[in-house]
């Protein structure tokens, strides 16, 4: 006899997770069998879902919920699924996760009343004129296309209906035709075709094609009665969704016909507010009417301690909804902090007003043995034989590691095991793939052990899990992040080699105040670094903005640590314990107020920038310069009062000029193609080449202290500064290279000129316009950049030749300032005086070679002339003292013989001497 295997002609479904549950295998009484509808174990839960279900079905349900907590792998979705099997077929059942309201571009609440209505469904109930019977024919006819060419389309479908009374034969317009092809319609199907929408429904197979070895395959119809063409009680099941999303775009009446036909239309635009209260009024009409019934749903939040307090709000009012389905949250914390807020704790991450409405049920870790007969009852749905021994061994594991790892080993078991030949898997195939595949906590392990090779570190802590796995669920610290745990562990190996002490104290200080005063070879982030030597840069950066750099916060977290060794950490809110009651809040500085204006008398933000240090400064590429609202130059005296001491030396208030534009960093292209960009340094102040420009201040500075104890710095946690050697020097200071200065200072006497707040007052007074047009010009090259990447290439190349215009109108004005400025800084001086003060350093290099030049050609003896030029100290400035470099580099590329000299009774040098030959 040959028999052959017949392919069912249905789409099998594919087996997901909790496929084998069909139900919560309560008996007639309402208790638990022990292996029942694919559930195993969870006695007392699954009783206790059995209540649940009994509420539901007597409608006493409203205004509650229910809360499955335990470990992670404790049945907590089964139990959900099971639950919603248990009120019918037809249920609609909508699982979601709590972080899914982070992951769209669309609001939080916007998510949760989408999977809301996903959860409700709508059984309709109505009278239409179909087309109903089996299918005996389908005969596509082509024609040629109307567009032309060789192709053909589809003109109309002939179909044959035969039912017990008759047969009829239908001709078809193609768009039924693709509906046919969705609802994969075959010879021998059950089909009915409404006359009104021409929508296609397959109802199931005819009964005349049902064989004994593919009962179980197929849904089989006996053959309709009646004619063909009849009239007959249609019901349908939609979800709220579905008629929200059918009817974005209104048409038709609102009667119940046009809201289905809205089904079949593709076109949907975004779902309000009103549209969703006009479908309400509707269907809450027909319901009166007895056209519809409402099927609530269940609605499944697993994951539910990720939700922030916004959305528990709207969770609270949407429970006491007369349109809301039955809601199961899920949770696998303990007592946590609840995210959104700052200090609130609550079981669960839940707030306690809504965890009054809820029906809190417990899960408990499963036995070896239950883990046993799932993984056979596993095996079994995905068609996976399995010895015993083999079965038995990942039983233990799921104990030791967990029953999802468990089950998961399953499938990669069965691959090997057919490579090797074989259909059934053994204890071979088991412990290969259990070596080639790690769980959560070997996983974990592993990057403990090799923390030095990853680059990020993350320490589970499951010791507490392991000695009490049935009596705990996860707890808020048990769980951390990768970063959190990088920072702690960090802060528990630096903090014993650092010792911290008040004479220390003091030199740090006295560092601070060299470095508001002279220091520019040293960056803001080097002197935190140097405050702060047991942490890395990013560690230390990563605390300031967790604390929107607020001075004080940060300074009580970083000496918390100091002193307790302490870094407690909280896994949903990703925030610094700092142990310290009298901590305020966390503000935010409202941006209104930074615009300038912020309406509220009663803002939650905060209005005082005082105390909030300058991210960008901290970088060393703030902009704004003196303009910004937050913490620079005054960085250190604040420092120094957080820290408890006064600093000794009096701040000085210099009025600089304002700088509206920003550096050739940013705007690298703008630059001057010969102008080489490197690092600028002091070489002459490194004697060693392998000590650091940090180190070498450190040094000078302990030294300066006698009889004092030798600070103990651990210098490892200090990122490495680049030697000497490999600094590149730019042009414009490698006069401190190979032609430096004599070093003695020439005492000159000259007349003293009025730099500080009239230099400034000229260079706003000149530069106006230019900066008007920078500013402009950046703003059009950003929006040339985004039209770029939009791939808008004409609009690009259109705003990049405007901007490239006011570039050239800007460096323009720039010159002719730059001229006003010379020749009014230089009126009325004597003719050996020249004057630079408020001019950039290539403008000022040019008209002074320039002066010189012209000097020279009038000078009429062959005996040196002196020139003084007057660069000024820069100690107006915040930054590093440019225009004296390039102006010196540029005269001795010249060949000009240059000395620096100092004023009468000053040695802070600041001119320059020029010997005309």
């Amino acid at each position: 006899m040959r028999i052959e295997e017949v392919q069912s002609t249905v789409q099998e479904q594919r087996i997901a997770s909790h496929t084998h549950i069909d139900g919560l295998g309560l008996n007639e009484q309402g208790f638990a069998e022990p292996i029942a509808s694919g559930f195993v174990g969870q006695e007392n839960a699954r009783e206790a879902a059995g209540i649940v279900v009994d509420l539901i079905k007597s409608k006493k349900m409203a205004g509650r919920a229910i809360l499955l907590a335990g470990a992670p792998g404790t049945g907590k979705t089964a139990l959900a699924v099971a639950l919603s099997k248990e009120l019918g077929p037809k249920v609609p059942f909508c699982p979601m996760v709590g972080s899914e309201v982070y992951s769209t571009e669309i609001k939080k609440t916007e998510v949760l009343m989408e999977n809301f209505r996903r959860a409700i469904g709508l059984r309709i109930k109505e009278i239409k004129e179909v087309y109903e019977g089996e299918v005996t024919e389908m005969t596509p006819e082509e024609t040629e296309d109307p567009l032309g060419g060789y192709g053909k389309t589809i003109s109309h479908v002939i179909i044959g209906l035969k039912t017990v009374k008759g047969v009829k034969q239908l001709k078809l317009d193609p768009m039924i035709y693709e509906s046919l092809q969705k609802e994969k319609v075959l010879i021998g199907d059950i089909i009915y075709i409404e006359s009104n929408t021409g929508s296609v429904k397959r109802v199931g197979r005819s009964d005349a094609y049902a064989t004994e070895f593919d009962l179980e395959c197929e849904e089989y119809v006996a053959l309709p009665k009646g004619e063909v063409h009849k009239k007959k009680e249609i019901i349908q099941d939609v979800t709220l969704h579905d008629l929200d999303a059918a009817n974005a775009r209104p048409q038709g009446g609102q009667d119940i016909m046009s809201m289905m036909g809205q089904l079949m239309k593709p076109k949907k635009t975004e779902i309000t507010d009103k549209l969703r209260k006009e479908i309400n009024k509707v269907v809450n009409r027909y319901i009166e009417q007895g056209v519809a019934e409402l099927v609530p749903g269940v609605l499944f939040i697993d994951e539910v301690h990720m939700l922030d307090i916004e959305c528990f709000t709207y969770l609270n009012r949407a429970l006491e909804s007369s349109l809301s389905p039955i809601v199961i949250f899920a949770t696998n914390r303990g007592v946590c902090t609840i995210r959104g807020t700052d200090d609130i704790s609550s079981a669960h991450g839940i707030p306690v007003d809504l965890l009054d409405r809820l029906l809190i049920i417990r899960t408990v870790p499963y036995t070896q043995e239950e883990i046993g007969v799932i993984l056979s009852i596993r095996a079994k749905t995905e068609g996976i034989k399995i010895e015993k021994e083999s079965c038995d061994f990942l039983a233990e594991l799921g104990v030791k590691t967990s029953l999802r790892y468990a089950i998961q080993l399953l499938t990669p078991s069965m691959v090997l095991a057919k490579i090797s030949g074989r259909e059934e898997i053994n204890m071979d195939d088991v412990d290969e793939v259990d070596k080639l595949f790690f769980d959560a906590k070997a996983s974990g392990k592993l990057l403990q052990d090799f923390a030095e090779n990853y680059f990020c570190v993350f320490l589970l802590h499951h010791e507490r899990m392991d000695e009490n796995h049935n009596d705990n669920f996860y707890t808020s610290n048990e769980i951390y992040s990768c970063e959190e745990n990088l920072l702690a562990n960090t802060y528990s190996q630096q903090l014993p080699y650092y010792s911290y002490e008040k004479e220390e104290e003091e030199i740090l200080l006295s560092i601070l105040e060299t470095f508001d005063d002279e220091r520019d070879d040293i960056s803001p982030m080097q002197i935190l670094l140097l405050l702060f030597p047991y942490f890395r840069e990013e560690e230390l950066y990563q605390i300031f903005e967790d604390h929107n750099f607020d001075i004080s916060k940060t300074l009580d977290v970083i000496h918390n640590l100091a002193n307790n060794l302490n870094y407690s950490t909280s896994n949903d809110n990703q925030k610094v314990d700092t142990n310290n009651e009298a901590t305020e809040k966390k503000k935010t500085v409202c941006r209104h107020f930074l615009n300038g204006h912020c309406a509220r008398s009663d803002c939650w933000f905060s209005h005082d920038t005082g105390n909030f240090l300058c991210k960008y400064w901290v970088r060393g590429n703030c902009l704004k310069g003196h303009e910004c609202e937050f913490i620079h130059q005054q960085f250190g005296n604040s420092l120094a009062l957080e820290l408890g001491a006064e600093c000794s030396a009096p701040t000085q208030v210099h009025e600089a000029p304002v700088n509206f534009f920003p550096n050739d960093q940013v705007f690298p292209s703008l630059s001057s193609a010969n102008k080489s960009v490197g690092v600028a340094v002091n070489v002459g102040r490194v004697k060693d080449k392998n000590i650091t420009v940090v180190e070498d201040i450190i040094v000078k500075k302990v030294g300066k202290k006698k009889n004092k104890q030798k600070i103990i710095l651990n210098w490892d946690s200090v990122p490495y500064q680049p030697k000497v050697d490999s600094y590149k020097i730019p042009e414009a200071c490698a006069i401190e290279k190979y032609s430096k200065p004599e070093k003695r200072k020439e005492r000159v006497y000259i007349d003293w000129v009025s730099t500080g707040k009239e230099a400034s007052q000229l260079y706003e007074k000149y530069r106006k316009d230019a900066a008007v047009l920078a500013v402009r010009r950046n703003e059009l090259f950003n929006r040339a950049e985004a039209a770029f990447k939009n791939h808008q290439h004409i609009l690009a190349k259109k705003l990049s030749q405007e901007a490239q215009m006011l570039n050239q109108q800007m460096h323009s004005l720039h010159r002719d300032a730059a001229e006003k400025t010379f020749e009014l800084r230089n009126k009325g001086l004597k003719k050996s005086l020249i004057d630079l003060h408020a001019l950039h350093p290539d403008e000022a290099l040019e008209l002074c070679l320039k002066k010189l030049d012209y000097l020279k050609s009038k000078k009429k003896t062959s005996t040196k002339e002196k020139i003084f030029i007057i660069t000024g100290t820069g100690h107006h400035s915040t930054r590093k003292n440019k225009l004296k470099p390039v102006v010196t580099n540029g005269l001795i590329e010249n060949g000009f013989e240059v000395k620096e000299g100092t004023m009468k009774n000053d040695t802070n040098g600041g001119v320059l001497v020029v010997y005309l030959k």
